[in-house]
């Protein structure tokens, strides 16, 4: 081990009074002055810190204090973490700090005292066994800190992370300098700036002084140009003279612990590198080694509790964490810092064959494929973790995917949001998925069709008819050149197409394509399927739409007990079917069977789906329908409320459903005659009925005529 150079440049403070030889591992000191003035003076040797601003790091400080000062025999401390992340500056703003107050009065470094604590700072260790011996396990006196990048079993340890968003937005500011940052955009590039640097201080305290000399560089070039070359630009590739001699570019830093690692810790690496800046389920990882070997994928992705680990990269992963290229964030799950990401793929793809790509993308596919059409509460959080990666390799990877695969992958990100009530972003998903579609396979290929299909149920859903009926019709025309007249994908978009024209008030219509849908399933499937049993189910909405109870209720019943018998008493399409009845039972007059039908499918709903979903709002909204017929106002009153609350806050202010539900709650206070209440209620309903729905649609009629009923009474 060599010593340690003085990186100031400055000489040691006295140089010749104390000197420290190294010899096999041996450290001799060398005492030439008299005790009374090492008193005065404590011997060190520390070197100068160069930074103008040491920030984010006060807790840090005190906790590496106390934790030296708590170990009295063979006191050790480490203060670890990957390269950049300030464990030099954060040992030597301790040295210096704890020296000036006294606290040291033996030295600091100077290994040889006749009274007081010294405290020894070994940097950038990296071979324990290089220093075991230096150790004074029967003095005390000594405390002995370390900064490395691996974990030392033996040693107690400080982890240091990146600064929080607030502290290196202070550091780069006062590196760069407060003038450049007096107006709000140049503190929102600020902010970009950190987080683009993953908040490392090494990366903002070469950016902070890049930008301090350049002062005819815009923040906003700066901005682009970083995001262009990333670990390449200059800024961050090479450290400035005042602080090379100890400090390096980030890529040289993290280049030490990159030429450490086994050959299968750098694929391990490079690998992992695919993924999202996000949480890493480590069973995904495993999975994309498992393609090869042909075994079952959607089994090996999120099952925790079983050994499908190959020991190479569970031994690889080992590597990983003890040299701080990942981080484990929770159990069975690790995450990269973006630079390290950056320099780790940009590492691997000197020598790694581009085959991960492809076998990254497969297993996204498989986990994209098992995500069902409008999940319930359980089925998100069990893919939730899995939704960056799928995103990053329909982005990203994107050119790596199958084309057969494409709409898989795109539509369970869909419905993944879709299931959240995120329609904003599963429209955005879907549309990505048409655009790629289209560019890649053509206008008329059949997987256009799929997704022409699934925009168009994210269309009906946010209230947007008339999109979903185009996107429905060019799905279905697409379908039929292809397939012919008869198909299930054929009946798949005849059935949603009906979904939409009952949706504008078109019943005829509606009824029309629900019956073609229905009699193709029953031929195709069979009298008994879940796809008949939806067939059934959206005639029967159609039939109590117009009024028709009779054959709604029986279309209904059928549904109901189809459901219950092929997907259990607790599936969400179950409390579908328990909530239409209810709604045939209320308009019937049946109140009590209706209560307790609406009751059953909330229940289900809060449970499957949430307390805030458009469905639980639906239940609701019947709910409160079935009390204000039997004139329990308060009741109907509360839930309306709830209800209005829900669909405001997820479909919008101005959706279809949402005027629906103002316009029951207008009901509730006309009934109470409290007229003022309900008036600009059944005002907002009018006039998001005319906008959205049409002059003549049923539900806009029904809301101008009880607006004047209402102005009949004032």
């Amino acid at each position: 081990m060599q010593d340690q150079p003085n990186s100031s440049g400055d000489n040691i403070e006295q140089q010749g009074k104390f000197g420290v030889g190294v010899n096999n591992g041996h450290i001799t000191i060398h005492n030439s002055e008299s005790l009374q003035n090492q008193v005065k003076h404590p011997p060190q040797n520390i070197p100068r810190s160069n930074v103008r601003a040491f920030v984010g790091r006060e807790e840090k400080l005190a906790e590496l204090h106390n934790t030296l000062q708590q170990n009295e025999q063979v006191a050790i401390s480490a203060v670890a973490g990957m390269g950049g992340v300030g464990k030099t500056e954060l040992a030597l703003q301790y040295a210096h700090k704890h020296y000036q107050e006294n606290d040291y009065p033996g030295g600091v470094c100077w290994l040889r005292a006749k009274e007081g604590n010294v405290l020894l700072v070994l940097d950038d260790v990296d071979d324990y066994q290089q220093i075991e011996d230096c150790y004074f396990a029967q003095d005390t006196r000594f405390k002995v800190l370390i900064t490395t990048r691996e974990r030392f079993s033996t040693v107690i340890s400080l982890d240091l992370d990146v600064l929080t968003p607030e502290a290196a937005f202070e550091l780069l500011i006062s590196l760069a300098g407060k003038e450049r940052f007096t107006d709000t955009e140049s503190n929102q590039l600020a902010s970009q700036l950190c987080e683009r640097l993953g908040y490392l201080p090494l990366g903002l305290e070469l950016v902070g002084r890049y930008l301090a000399i350049d002062e005819d560089i815009s923040l906003g070039e700066f901005w682009t140009e970083l995001q262009a070359q990333s670990l390449h630009h200059q800024a961050i590739k090479n450290a400035p003279p005042e602080i090379r001699c100890r400090q390096r570019g980030v890529a040289a830093a993290f280049e030490l612990s990159w030429q450490k690692l086994s050959p299968t810790a750098k694929e391990l690496a490079y690998v992992m590198s695919l993924f999202a800046i996000a949480p890493i389920p480590w069973e995904l990882v495993v999975s994309i080694n498992s393609i090869a070997q042909k075994k079952t994928l959607w089994q090996r992705l999120f099952s925790f509790g079983k050994q499908s680990k190959t020991k190479d990269w569970q031994s690889a992963k080992r590597e990983l964490v003890q040299l701080h290229l990942i981080k484990r964030v929770a159990k069975e799950a690790y995450q990269q810092h973006q630079l390290i990401r950056e320099f780790l793929h940009f590492k691997g793809t000197e020598f790694i064959s581009q085959k991960w790509q492809k076998k990254f993308c497969q297993v996204m596919v498989e986990a994209a494929k098992k995500m069902p059409y409008l999940p319930t509460l359980q089925q998100i959080k069990y893919v939730e973790d899995a939704i960056p990666h799928l995103a990053e390799a329909a982005t990203t990877w994107q050119n790596y995917l199958e084309d057969k695969y494409l709409v898989n992958l795109f539509s369970g990100i869909g419905c993944f949001y879709e299931g959240k009530s995120s329609y904003t972003e599963a429209e955005n998903w879907t549309k990505k998925c048409l655009s790629v579609t289209q560019n890649r396979l053509g206008e008329e290929h059949i997987s256009v069709a799929a997704s022409l299909n699934n925009l168009g149920i994210i269309y009906d859903d946010q209230g947007k008819y008339g999109q979903a009926e185009t996107c429905h019709l060019q799905a279905l025309a697409i379908r039929k050149k292809h397939l012919g007249k008869k198909h299930l994908n054929i009946a798949a978009s005849l059935n949603n197409l009906g979904s939409v024209y009952r949706s504008q008030g078109k019943y005829e219509q509606a009824e029309e394509k629900n019956l073609q849908a229905l009699s193709m399933r029953q031929k195709l499937l069979g009298e008994e399927h879940y796809y008949v049993a939806n067939s059934l189910n959206n005639l029967g909405n159609v039939y109590r739409s117009q009024g028709k109870y009779e054959q709604a209720d029986k279309y209904h019943l059928q549904a109901l007990a189809m459901r219950r018998k092929l997907l259990g008493e607790e599936h969400r399409y179950v409390a579908d079917s328990l909530n239409n009845l209810a709604t045939v039972y209320r308009s019937q007059g049946k109140y009590k069977q209706a209560e307790e039908y609406q009751l059953q499918a909330l229940a289900m709903r809060q449970k499957k789906l949430g307390e805030e979903h458009p469905h639980t709002a639906d239940s609701l909204n019947g709910l409160a329908e079935v009390y204000r017929h039997q004139g329990k106002y308060e009741q109907a009153e509360t839930y309306h409320l709830q209800a209005l609350a829900i669909l405001q806050k997820k479909l919008g202010e101005e959706h279809p459903h949402t005027a629906d539900s103002l316009n029951g709650l207008a009901e509730v206070y006309r009934h109470q005659g409290r007229y003022k209440r309900a008036e600009p209620l059944y005002v907002q309903a009018v006039e998001i009925a005319e906008k959205r729905l049409r002059e003549n649609h049923p539900h806009t009629i029904k809301y101008r005529n009880n607006l004047q009923k209402l102005r009949e009474k004032l």
